[in-house]
Order: C-alpha cells, then sequence, then structure tokens
C-alpha cells in the first residue's frame, strides 16, 4: 500500500489517537491475569470524537512459563460486521507460552484473514507486557530463590537487563531497585 502525496488537513482532517492499556495482576491461585485494552479514536479539534477500532482482552497466564490457559477477547469498536470473528482465531493462542513463542504464534494466528491487525497489536502488548511484570517479582524479597530464577530468566532481555548491568547485580545481590527517573532532557 502506498500513500498519497498529498496529505494535507484539508484532506486528512483531524488527529487519529492510539491508546493501549496492559495491566497484569497476580491472582490468589498463583497465575497471573493481563488485562488490555485498545482504542483508536478519530479527533477533529473542534471536540468532535469517533471510536474507530476497540478491543478488550483478558488472558490468563500460569507460570513458570506463563502458559495461556485462557483468552476472551471483547470485541468494542469495530467498523465492520465481520471484524469481531477474529475474537474466535484468539482461542488458538490457549496452550502458547509468552515466555518463548508466543510472539511467532500470534502472528501466525491473528495476522491474517482469519485476524484482526489491532487484536494482534493488543496481544502483542499483553505479551511484552510479561516482561514488564518481572517488576513485580523484584519488590519482594522472601528468601527464596525466586529472584534468582528471575535474573537467569531476564538476562540479556534488554539494556537494563544486560549481563554485568546494575539491574542484574541489585536482583541477584537482593539489593533494592531505585525509583525510576524521568530522564528526558531539557
Amino acid at each position: 500500500m502506498s500513500w498519497p502525496t498529498d496529505l494535507t488537513p484539508d484532506r486528512y482532517p483531524g488527529t487519529i489517537r492510539r491508546e493501549i492499556t496492559v495491566e497484569s495482576t497476580a491472582q490468589d491461585d498463583g497465575r497471573l491475569l493481563f488485562t488490555a485494552v485498545l482504542r483508536d479514536r478519530w479527533h477533529d479539534g473542534a471536540g468532535k470524537e469517533e471510536e474507530i477500532h476497540g478491543y478488550e482482552v483478558r488472558l490468563l497466564a500460569e507460570p513458570p512459563d506463563l502458559t495461556v490457559v485462557s483468552i476472551a477477547v471483547q470485541p468494542r469498536f469495530l467498523p465492520f460486521p465481520d471484524c469481531p470473528a477474529a475474537a474466535v482465531a484468539a482461542q488458538r493462542l490457549v496452550g502458547t507460552q509468552l515466555t518463548k513463542g508466543f510472539r511467532s504464534a500470534a502472528i501466525a494466528t491473528l495476522g491474517g484473514v482469519e485476524g484482526c491487525t489491532h487484536l494482534l497489536t493488543l496481544v502483542l502488548a499483553i505479551w511484552n507486557q510479561q516482561v514488564v511484570t518481572n517488576y513485580m517479582l523484584t519488590r519482594v524479597d522472601d528468601g527464596t530463590n525466586e529472584r534468582t530464577l528471575l535474573s537467569d530468566q531476564i538476562a540479556d532481555t534488554c539494556s537494563g537487563w544486560r549481563e554485568g548491568g546494575v539491574g542484574l547485580r541489585l536482583l541477584r545481590n537482593r539489593e533494592p531497585f531505585p525509583r525510576s527517573v524521568d530522564r528526558k532532557e531539557p
């Protein structure tokens, strides 16, 4: 698909805003619940707004490899009557593991005509959130080896968790983590 070269406000008025939220919460049975929402909206700049796309997903995963045990997809604002069918395809992700192979399985499942690019984006946001969710395990040191096991799982997943970096050193030495600092340049 090529874009028109005449992208002027007269031909393409307003602003499109995409909002994605993902929350992860430990459940009483030891599983993790990921709740995610995607909203695409058009704003005209004068107060008018239109919902374009929307999905809500609840994904329940079981440690240690975060195997997906259930996924509930609630289509919200969608332009065509065929769009909600993608929620059915998402059920094929049950049994996959967030920690390995999930990204490729999600793309294979939701990246074609049986899926939806917007639902795929939201499900991949959950996959990405599982790395951030590891942060919950760093907040409490109950004397178990969970923090050491965690350090082995997240080593070299990004610059903050690189081998030899501050994050892994603090985690392995059971030292407290500093609070995040706004690093925006003045």
